[in-house]
């Protein structure tokens, strides 16, 4: 019997991609009852064993997850008052983990994690809260080339603190304001070497700072992100810059339309150019990561993406995987935060409250059918032994008939199943390896699970 890769339901224009995102394993939190929220950014550590962990902000605080062995280690409790979306950033340096909250309560401020007694345990050390008394942050970076991590007080600015002692951070002081301050600034930021990059939120600009000199930060550069037909001053939500190539990643997030990711090459003398504006399978790139020249795209409700550039900032797309089946809209739903470690393990937090666990895999090559290449696609797989039930979601109720197509696209009989008005549910069979699609059609709507059969 083969084992089978599923790729998630698509509407048929979709591309072929020709590599896949495999789904290892998903972890379930519990969710705010009136809205399904908790879930919000995700990180990524590794012990000194190799270990590899997901930290990922949830309702009640900060869990913990072993991904490689599949273990929940524990969720460490955190403030839950005061913001319906929950917002929590994590990073690490060294050992300790960082967490900035909107919320307040419990252990309210930036919450400080040692990591060093995993696989046992994570112990709360304390939380830090600014000396002009700063509490709540939206986001926060680390730059551990130098030990200062940078922490985005809305309404406030960016705060410059020392890491020096891991466990007792010290305030340089807020970036010098520049912005009117009636405005929701300083969304996100992402330092390296001293170079700081801020996006400037409702100001529609990011900004580039020389920050060698703690004490005397230095703005090099505030650039205006092109205008849309729909938004004259574009809301600049997200912020990164690659590691292979100098150039820099900016994300607008402009609730009910689609925005696409800019891509800004950083020249000598701190001068930037726009190389390409890419509007790839998602939305709204609400945060982005990048290792070498992959890049991967929290979308939302397009759940996540993956995707190579050049350095004249041309993009390849090659998976995808749709963490949000029940619509891809352009609202605030599905995949939040993303991490990927350097071995293609990529870890998605969905604001549902639940952690996906994937391996991109660019081995995977899916021979196209000219008769139905834009049908069936790997753009999402998951692993199946096909020992086991396996059930999928279906993405809108039926009433819904359901065909299994070969490899050819022909018509073939649909082995035992089970249907529900959201689920299909397979059960173990036999077919020679290949690629098949399970087609769903109803009055008006036509849908396509792609399925490739492998040897054992």
């Amino acid at each position: 019997m083969g084992r089978w890769w599923f790729a998630g339901l698509m509407l048929l224009s979709l591309p072929v991609y020709p590599q896949a995102l495999v789904l290892q394993d998903t972890f379930h939190f519990p969710v705010e009852p009136t809205f399904s929220t908790g879930g919000s950014d995700v990180w990524g550590y590794v012990d000194s064993s190799g270990t590899k962990y997901c930290l990922m902000g949830t309702l009640t605080g900060v869990s913990v997850v072993d991904i490689t062995h599949g273990v929940v280690i524990q969720t460490v409790s955190g403030p839950v008052s005061g913001d319906a979306w929950f917002h929590r950033d994590i990073e690490t340096y060294g050992h300790y983990a960082y967490v900035a909250s909107e919320l307040r309560g419990n252990r309210e401020g930036i919450m400080i994690l040692d990591l060093s007694t995993l696989p046992d345990s994570v112990r709360y050390v304390g939380s830090y809260v600014s000396p002009t008394g700063l509490v709540t942050a939206h986001n926060l970076f680390v730059d551990t080339s130098t030990g200062y991590m940078y922490v985005v007080r809305t309404f406030h600015g960016v705060e410059v603190v020392s890491l020096a002692n891991p466990e007792q951070p010290t305030s340089l002081g807020l970036l010098p304001d520049t912005i009117p301050s009636n405005l929701d600034v300083s969304h996100d930021v992402f330092a390296r070497n001293d170079t700081v990059l801020v996006a400037d939120g409702e100001n529609g600009t990011f900004s580039l700072w020389d920050l060698s000199d703690k004490q005397n930060p230095v703005l090099l550069r505030r650039i205006t992100v092109p205008e849309t037909s729909y938004n004259p001053a574009p809301y600049v939500h997200t912020i990164w810059m690659t590691d292979s190539i100098p150039m820099v990643l900016v994300g607008n997030e402009d609730y009910g339309y689609r925005t696409p990711l800019k891509m800004y090459r950083l020249l000598p003398g701190d001068s930037l150019v726009l190389l390409n504006t890419y509007q790839g399978s998602f939305a709204i790139p609400h945060n982005v990561y990048t290792v070498g020249s992959l890049l991967y795209i929290a979308g939302y409700e397009y759940g996540a993406t993956v995707a190579s550039f050049s350095p004249s900032g041309q993009v390849q797309e090659h998976a995808r995987y749709d963490t949000y089946p029940a619509s891809d809209g352009t609202y605030y739903a599905g995949a939040w935060g993303v991490y990927a470690f350097p071995d293609s393990t990529v870890c998605i937090s969905n604001m549902e409250d639940v952690l996906y666990v994937f391996k991109f895999d660019a081995s995977i090559s899916v021979k196209e059918h000219t008769a139905y290449r834009t049908s069936f696609s790997a753009h999402a797989s998951v692993v199946w032994t096909a020992q086991t039930p396996l059930t999928l979601p279906v993405p809108h109720r039926g009433p819904w008939k359901v065909t299994l197509l070969d490899p050819l696209g022909r018509t073939i009989s649909l082995p035992a199943r089970s249907l529900t008005p959201r689920t299909i549910t397979l059960l173990p069979m036999s077919l020679p390896p290949g690629r098949y699609g399970i087609l769903f059609r109803s009055l008006n709507q036509k849908y396509i699970v792609s399925m490739v059969v492998l040897e054992p």
